[in-house]
């Protein structure tokens, strides 16, 4: 009798584990959930990787791949790219001056000596321009002005912080000759100024940029001049760093062209990822710039051609496939 109860439970227990497997095999593939590193919410790489994602997602959830992706609000490009490193993110926007730092582990303290040669490109997106915003009554119109000054040099983890640490060494400066350092994202930055508790910032982002926009309505702001003495030794070694303007009318009080320096804003993952699914998701982005730049303005620069300028690490396999299907040449790195 306990023999033939066995064999009952034993049945009943394969006819469930059958029923289960062809449930799971009736529903097809299972989905692979993406993440991407992006920055904080008052920036442009959180929208703008929003809707990235939202591409990827339209484009490749119903294909073979069964993609799905969604953007995470980070500290940054040096936030994001660790998150790739330790495998809590597939995708991150970073700038391409600190991929390359952490692709050699040279150069900023957060990579060096730990070159992470896992690291691969999909393509750069958009170009970022330096803003160092400062309070029009405060009398800073130069790098050199910061001196005893009460500055936010970007939040810990970000590009902004390592771009505002390039330019102040290049100005002969550290943090050090300012009368107070802060670590702020954008918001926090601007509302700092707003309330008189800072005099300055500085931000890396496209032009314009909404949280300066912003602060500019609110109060008289000045930006300042990044002058060619600064800029070359910016580019001393660092090719990744261009000479740009940022255009007069640009915010409500900057009536005059203003010199910056510009990098770019790079979409990056790791060789991990299958050069099927990297196929995918960059032929999802550059088959599809219309739908970027219909959405946010960063997407206006967004094409196949452009992503292949200024590139400072080693494509991914698949995004090399994608670039060569399209005719052009595939900058070759070691």
């Amino acid at each position: 009798m306990r023999t033939m109860k066995r064999i009952i439970v034993l049945l009943a227990i394969m006819a469930f584990t059958l029923t289960a497997i062809g449930s799971v095999a009736y529903a097809g593939k299972a989905k692979v959930f993406l993440t991407m590193g992006t920055g904080g919410i008052a920036g442009t790489y959180y929208p703008f990787g929003g809707i990235v994602c939202s591409l990827i997602t339209k484009k490749l959830k119903d294909s073979d791949l069964a993609v799905s992706a969604a953007a995470q609000s980070t500290g940054g490009s040096v936030d994001n790219i660790n998150l790739i490193m330790r495998g809590q993110a597939e995708l991150a926007l970073a700038q391409n001056d600190v991929a390359f730092m952490a692709y050699n582990g040279v150069i900023h303290k957060a990579f060096e000596g730990k070159p992470w040669k896992k690291i691969r490109a999909i393509g750069n997106t958009y170009p970022e321009v330096v803003h160092i915003a400062a309070l029009a009554s405060s009398g800073i119109k130069t790098v050199y002005d910061l001196k005893g000054k009460r500055v936010s040099v970007g939040d810990l983890g970000s590009g902004v912080e390592v771009t505002a640490s390039d330019i102040v060494k290049a100005a002969g400066m550290t943090y050090k000759d300012f009368s107070k350092t802060e670590h702020l994202g954008v918001a926090e930055s601007a509302a700092h100024i707003k309330d008189g508790q800072l005099d300055a910032m500085f931000m890396t982002s496209r032009v314009p940029t909404p949280g300066i926009q912003d602060l500019a309505s609110i109060k008289k702001i000045r930006l300042v001049t990044i002058g060619d003495d600064i800029a070359a030794k910016m580019q001393d070694g660092k090719p990744w760093y261009a000479k740009t303007t940022i255009p007069a009318g640009t915010y409500k009080g900057v009536d005059k062209d203003v010199p910056a320096m510009a990098i770019l804003a790079m979409l990056c993952t790791s060789s991990d990822l299958s050069e099927e699914l990297v196929y995918g998701i960059t032929k999802s982005i550059f088959d599809n710039t219309d739908y970027l730049a219909k959405s946010h303005a960063a997407g206006k620069a967004v094409s196949a051609e452009n992503a292949l300028k200024g590139m400072t690490i080693p494509l991914h396999r698949g995004a090399a496939k994608y670039f060569k299907e399209k005719g052009l040449k595939v900058p070759e790195m070691k």
